[in-house]
Protein backbone atom coordinates (compact mmCIF):
# COMPACT_ATOMS: atom_id res chain seq x y z
CA UNK A 1 0.00 0.00 0.00
CA UNK A 2 2.87 2.35 0.79
CA UNK A 3 4.30 1.65 -2.65
CA UNK A 4 0.96 2.59 -4.21
CA UNK A 5 0.94 5.81 -2.24
CA UNK A 6 4.49 6.66 -3.27
CA UNK A 7 3.66 6.14 -6.94
CA UNK A 8 0.78 8.53 -6.40
CA UNK A 9 3.33 11.27 -5.75
CA UNK A 10 3.68 11.65 -9.52
CA UNK A 11 -0.09 12.00 -9.97
CA UNK A 12 -2.41 14.79 -8.91
CA UNK A 13 -2.21 14.62 -5.11
CA UNK A 14 -5.82 15.75 -4.81
CA UNK A 15 -6.99 12.60 -6.53
CA UNK A 16 -4.43 9.96 -5.66
CA UNK A 17 -3.19 10.57 -2.09
CA UNK A 18 -2.77 7.24 -0.27
CA UNK A 19 -3.86 6.84 3.34
CA UNK A 20 -2.58 3.41 4.25
CA UNK A 21 -2.28 1.87 7.71
CA UNK A 22 -0.16 -1.17 8.27
CA UNK A 23 -1.83 -4.49 7.57
CA UNK A 24 -3.91 -5.72 10.46
CA UNK A 25 -3.22 -2.66 12.60
CA UNK A 26 -5.58 -0.21 14.28
CA UNK A 27 -7.93 -0.38 17.26
CA UNK A 28 -11.42 -1.76 17.29
CA UNK A 29 -12.96 1.66 16.63
CA UNK A 30 -10.93 2.13 13.45
CA UNK A 31 -12.00 -1.25 12.11
CA UNK A 32 -15.65 -0.82 13.07
CA UNK A 33 -15.82 2.68 11.60
CA UNK A 34 -15.12 1.34 8.09
CA UNK A 35 -18.81 0.49 7.74
CA UNK A 36 -19.60 4.23 7.84
CA UNK A 37 -18.25 4.58 4.29
CA UNK A 38 -20.12 1.62 2.75
CA UNK A 39 -17.42 0.46 0.32
CA UNK A 40 -14.93 -0.44 3.04
CA UNK A 41 -12.10 1.51 4.58
CA UNK A 42 -9.36 -0.46 2.83
CA UNK A 43 -10.68 0.36 -0.63
CA UNK A 44 -11.05 4.03 0.21
CA UNK A 45 -7.53 4.17 1.59
CA UNK A 46 -6.12 2.62 -1.57
CA UNK A 47 -7.93 4.75 -4.13
CA UNK A 48 -7.79 7.98 -2.12
CA UNK A 49 -10.32 10.73 -2.39
CA UNK A 50 -11.09 12.97 -5.36
CA UNK A 51 -11.24 16.39 -3.81
CA UNK A 52 -14.06 18.70 -4.89
CA UNK A 53 -13.32 21.84 -6.82
CA UNK A 54 -13.02 24.97 -4.65
CA UNK A 55 -16.66 25.74 -5.45
CA UNK A 56 -15.73 28.56 -7.80
CA UNK A 57 -14.72 30.69 -4.86
CA UNK A 58 -12.29 32.71 -6.93
CA UNK A 59 -15.05 33.65 -9.34
CA UNK A 60 -17.63 34.74 -6.79
CA UNK A 61 -18.24 38.40 -6.15
CA UNK A 62 -17.37 39.67 -2.70
CA UNK A 63 -20.49 41.37 -1.37
CA UNK A 64 -18.92 42.55 1.89
CA UNK A 65 -15.75 42.14 3.92
CA UNK A 66 -16.98 39.28 6.13
CA UNK A 67 -17.95 37.35 3.02
CA UNK A 68 -14.61 38.13 1.40
CA UNK A 69 -12.83 36.91 4.52
CA UNK A 70 -14.87 33.71 4.50
CA UNK A 71 -14.04 33.07 0.85
CA UNK A 72 -10.35 33.73 1.45
CA UNK A 73 -10.34 31.38 4.45
CA UNK A 74 -11.92 28.58 2.43
CA UNK A 75 -9.47 29.08 -0.41
CA UNK A 76 -6.62 28.89 2.10
CA UNK A 77 -8.08 25.72 3.62
CA UNK A 78 -8.32 24.06 0.21
CA UNK A 79 -4.73 25.07 -0.59
CA UNK A 80 -3.60 23.67 2.76
CA UNK A 81 -5.37 20.38 2.03
CA UNK A 82 -3.67 20.15 -1.36
CA UNK A 83 -0.27 20.79 0.25
CA UNK A 84 -0.85 18.17 2.93
CA UNK A 85 -2.06 15.56 0.43
CA UNK A 86 1.08 16.09 -1.62
CA UNK A 87 3.22 15.66 1.49
CA UNK A 88 1.25 12.56 2.48
CA UNK A 89 1.76 10.98 -0.93
CA UNK A 90 5.51 11.26 -0.37
CA UNK A 91 5.30 9.91 3.20
CA UNK A 92 1.99 8.08 3.82
CA UNK A 93 2.76 7.26 7.45
CA UNK A 94 3.79 10.67 8.74
CA UNK A 95 1.74 11.30 11.91
CA UNK A 96 2.12 15.09 11.82
CA UNK A 97 0.84 15.31 8.25
CA UNK A 98 -2.11 13.02 9.00
CA UNK A 99 -2.98 15.07 12.08
CA UNK A 100 -2.80 18.38 10.20
CA UNK A 101 -4.83 16.95 7.32
CA UNK A 102 -7.54 15.76 9.71
CA UNK A 103 -7.69 19.23 11.28
CA UNK A 104 -7.97 20.86 7.85
CA UNK A 105 -10.88 18.61 6.96
CA UNK A 106 -12.58 19.10 10.34
CA UNK A 107 -12.42 22.86 9.79
CA UNK A 108 -14.75 22.43 6.81
CA UNK A 109 -17.58 20.64 8.57
CA UNK A 110 -19.30 19.37 5.40
CA UNK A 111 -20.22 15.65 5.32
CA UNK A 112 -17.42 14.81 2.90
CA UNK A 113 -14.96 16.76 5.06
CA UNK A 114 -16.02 14.79 8.12
CA UNK A 115 -15.61 11.49 6.26
CA UNK A 116 -12.11 12.39 5.11
CA UNK A 117 -11.15 13.64 8.56
CA UNK A 118 -12.33 10.33 10.05
CA UNK A 119 -10.24 8.33 7.59
CA UNK A 120 -7.13 10.39 8.33
CA UNK A 121 -7.69 9.99 12.07
CA UNK A 122 -8.27 6.23 11.79
CA UNK A 123 -4.95 5.86 9.99
CA UNK A 124 -3.26 8.12 12.55
CA UNK A 125 -4.58 5.89 15.34
CA UNK A 126 -3.37 2.80 13.49
CA UNK A 127 0.11 4.33 13.33
CA UNK A 128 0.01 5.85 16.83
CA UNK A 129 -2.46 3.81 18.95
CA UNK A 130 -1.80 5.92 22.07
CA UNK A 131 -2.74 9.22 20.43
CA UNK A 132 -5.55 10.39 22.70
CA UNK A 133 -6.06 13.59 20.70
CA UNK A 134 -6.74 11.57 17.55
CA UNK A 135 -9.44 9.61 19.38
CA UNK A 136 -11.10 12.79 20.66
CA UNK A 137 -11.13 14.31 17.19
CA UNK A 138 -12.45 11.08 15.68
CA UNK A 139 -15.32 10.99 18.18
CA UNK A 140 -16.03 14.65 17.43
CA UNK A 141 -16.13 13.92 13.69
CA UNK A 142 -18.65 11.11 14.24
CA UNK A 143 -20.79 13.27 16.52
CA UNK A 144 -20.76 16.11 14.00
CA UNK A 145 -21.87 13.67 11.31
CA UNK A 146 -24.64 12.26 13.52
CA UNK A 147 -23.03 8.80 13.53
CA UNK A 148 -23.79 7.88 17.13
CA UNK A 149 -22.96 4.17 16.81
CA UNK A 150 -19.40 4.79 15.69
CA UNK A 151 -19.04 7.70 18.11
CA UNK A 152 -19.89 5.27 20.93
CA UNK A 153 -17.51 2.61 19.61
CA UNK A 154 -14.67 5.13 19.34
CA UNK A 155 -15.45 6.42 22.86
CA UNK A 156 -15.29 2.88 24.24
CA UNK A 157 -11.86 2.43 22.66
CA UNK A 158 -10.79 5.82 23.98
CA UNK A 159 -11.89 4.79 27.48
CA UNK A 160 -9.72 1.67 27.21
CA UNK A 161 -6.78 3.96 26.50
CA UNK A 162 -7.30 6.67 29.15
CA UNK A 163 -9.39 4.98 31.84
CA UNK A 164 -12.72 5.83 33.45
CA UNK A 165 -11.46 8.89 35.30
CA UNK A 166 -10.75 10.93 32.20
CA UNK A 167 -13.50 13.61 32.06
CA UNK A 168 -13.70 13.38 28.28
CA UNK A 169 -15.20 9.90 28.59
CA UNK A 170 -18.44 11.01 30.34
CA UNK A 171 -18.37 14.21 28.27
CA UNK A 172 -18.66 12.26 25.03
CA UNK A 173 -20.94 9.57 26.45
CA UNK A 174 -23.30 12.27 27.72
CA UNK A 175 -23.47 13.96 24.34
CA UNK A 176 -24.05 10.63 22.60
CA UNK A 177 -26.83 9.72 25.03
CA UNK A 178 -28.45 13.15 24.72
CA UNK A 179 -28.48 13.05 20.94
CA UNK A 180 -29.75 9.49 21.05
CA UNK A 181 -32.72 10.49 23.21
CA UNK A 182 -31.58 8.76 26.42
CA UNK A 183 -32.01 11.63 28.87
CA UNK A 184 -31.41 9.54 31.99
CA UNK A 185 -28.07 8.29 30.69
CA UNK A 186 -27.14 11.81 29.58
CA UNK A 187 -27.80 13.20 33.07
CA UNK A 188 -25.75 10.43 34.65
CA UNK A 189 -22.80 11.02 32.36
CA UNK A 190 -22.97 14.80 32.70
CA UNK A 191 -23.00 14.45 36.50
CA UNK A 192 -19.91 12.27 36.25
CA UNK A 193 -18.18 14.85 34.06
CA UNK A 194 -18.98 17.66 36.51
CA UNK A 195 -17.71 15.52 39.37
CA UNK A 196 -14.40 14.92 37.59
CA UNK A 197 -13.91 18.39 36.10
CA UNK A 198 -16.07 21.02 37.84
CA UNK A 199 -13.79 23.85 36.71
CA UNK A 200 -13.45 22.71 33.10
CA UNK A 201 -14.18 25.38 30.49
CA UNK A 202 -16.97 23.14 29.18
CA UNK A 203 -18.67 22.85 32.58
CA UNK A 204 -21.17 25.73 32.03
CA UNK A 205 -22.28 24.17 28.75
CA UNK A 206 -22.61 20.75 30.36
CA UNK A 207 -24.64 22.16 33.24
CA UNK A 208 -27.04 23.70 30.73
CA UNK A 209 -27.30 20.46 28.75
CA UNK A 210 -27.83 18.51 31.96
CA UNK A 211 -30.66 20.81 33.02
CA UNK A 212 -32.22 20.42 29.58
CA UNK A 213 -31.91 16.61 29.74
CA UNK A 214 -33.41 16.60 33.24
CA UNK A 215 -36.35 18.73 32.10
CA UNK A 216 -35.32 21.69 34.23
CA UNK A 217 -35.31 24.23 31.40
Amino acid sequence: VVAVARRAHDVDAAEQAGLAPGAGSGPRSARRAASWFGGGLAVLLLIGFALPEPLGLGERTSVNQPLADQIAAEEARQADIQRLLTALAANPEDPATLSDLADAYLAGGAPQDLQRAAVALQVLIAIDPDNASAYRRLITAYLSAGDLADARAATDSYRELVGDDDPDVPFFLGLIALRGGDSAEAVEQFDRFLELAPDDDRAPMIRSLRADAAGEL
